[in-house]
C-alpha cells in the first residue's frame, strides 16, 4: 500500500481564520500502476484572486499524472479565459499556480471549494508523504496581498459514509437501518450518531473510533403506529471538538423508506361474505301458508 500523509504547517492566522487542506487524507494506493486523485480543498476564503501551491512526495514512489482546477465545487472562474495556469511541477515536487484574470472581469471568491485535482500514479510499495511547502505555498487577493492561511490536516473529522434499510415496511415491523460511521480523522473521537425518520428520532447511540477506524451500527425502528407514507430516513454523526469539515456529518438513505398499509386476510373476508349470503337466502323465503282466522290453515294464491 501506498499512503500518502499530508504533513501540516501554519502560514498565518486571523480572526475569522482560512483553512488549506487535502482531502482526502490519508489516501492509499494498493497496488503499482493504480491511480488516485486528491484535492487541495480552501475553506472559508474572502477575496481570493489567485493561489500559488507547493507540495513533496516521493517520486520513488509515485508519480504525477495530472493536475486540473476543473471540477465539481470548483474555485477557478467557470470561463477559461478569466484565469491563467502555471505548472512547472518536476518529479518530487509539485508547483502549481492559478491567477484570474482581471481583463477578462472575473470577481474574487469567497467561501470554500477545490482549489486543485491531483493524480498520482503508484510506482512501487512504500510510504511517501505529500507535504505542503509553507514559504511556497499562500493564497493571494487581487492587489497580490498573501491571505492569512492555516494549512491543515483536518485532525478531528467524523463521517457517516453510508446508510442502508428496508424499502418497505409494514406498520408495526421493525426496520433494520444500518449505518456506517468513520473516523477520518487521527484523533480518537467520541460521538453520538442518531438516526431520523423525517424529522424524528429512531435512535441514538454513542460512538467510539480511534483515528483512521471505521464501524457498521445497528438502529432498530419499531413502526408501531407510524401512518403509512415514504420517510426520508437520514443519519448524524455529532460535531467533535476541533471538527470544521462537517459536511460528511449528515448522510441521508437513498430513496428513503415506504411504509405501506397492511392489506385485511382473507379469512375475515370470506366469513363476511358467508354471512351476508346466508342473511339473503333467509330475506327471500317466502312461507308457503299463512295461518286462518279459524285456526285451519290458509293456502295462499
Amino acid at each position: 500500500m501506498l499512503p500518502l500523509i499530508v504533513s501540516t504547517a501554519i502560514t498565518g492566522a486571523n480572526a475569522d481564520p482560512t483553512y488549506l487542506y487535502v482531502d482526502p487524507t490519508p489516501e492509499i494506493i494498493s497496488a503499482p500502476g493504480e491511480n488516485k486523485t486528491i484535492t487541495i480543498k480552501v475553506f472559508n476564503v474572502t477575496n481570493l484572486y489567485g493561489w500559488d501551491l507547493q507540495l513533496t512526495y516521493n517520486d520513488t514512489l509515485l508519480e504525477k499524472v495530472d493536475i486540473t482546477v476543473v471540477g465539481p465545487n470548483q474555485v477557478a472562474p467557470a470561463q477559461v479565459g478569466n484565469y491563467t495556469l502555471t505548472d512547472v511541477s518536476t518529479p518530487g515536487k509539485i508547483i502549481f499556480g492559478c491567477g484570474f484574470s482581471g481583463v477578462q472581469g472575473a470577481l474574487p471568491f469567497n467561501g470554500s471549494g477545490v482549489l486543485v485535482w491531483i493524480t498520482f500514479e503508484g510506482k512501487m510499495v512504500g510510504l511517501s508523504n505529500l507535504t505542503f511547502v509553507e514559504e511556497m505555498t499562500f493564497l493571494w487577493d487581487p492587489d497580490g496581498v498573501s491571505i492569512p492561511t492555516t494549512i491543515t490536516l483536518w485532525a478531528h473529522d467524523v463521517a457517516i459514509t453510508d446508510i442502508t434499510g428496508p424499502a418497505t415496511v409494514i406498520p408495526g415491523d421493525i426496520a433494520n437501518i444500518s449505518v456506517n460511521v468513520a473516523n477520518l480523522g487521527d484523533a480518537l473521537e467520541n460521538f453520538n450518531v442518531t438516526v431520523f425518520y423525517d424529522s424524528e428520532p429512531i435512535g441514538i447511540k454513542p460512538i467510539s473510533l480511534g483515528a483512521g477506524l471505521s464501524t457498521t451500527e445497528i438502529f432498530e425502528w419499531n413502526t408501531t403506529n407510524v401512518n403509512p407514507m415514504v420517510y426520508n430516513v437520514t443519519a448524524v454523526a455529532s460535531t467533535v471538538e476541533g471538527e470544521i469539515n462537517t459536511d460528511n456529518n449528515t448522510e441521508i438513505m437513498e430513496g428513503g423508506i415506504n411504509v405501506i398499509p397492511e392489506f385485511p386476510t382473507l379469512a375475515p373476508l370470506l366469513l363476511a361474505l358467508a354471512i351476508l349470503a346466508v342473511s339473503t337466502i333467509v330475506l327471500k323465503r317466502k312461507p308457503l301458508t299463512k295461518p286462518s282466522t279459524s285456526g285451519s290453515p290458509t293456502t295462499q294464491p
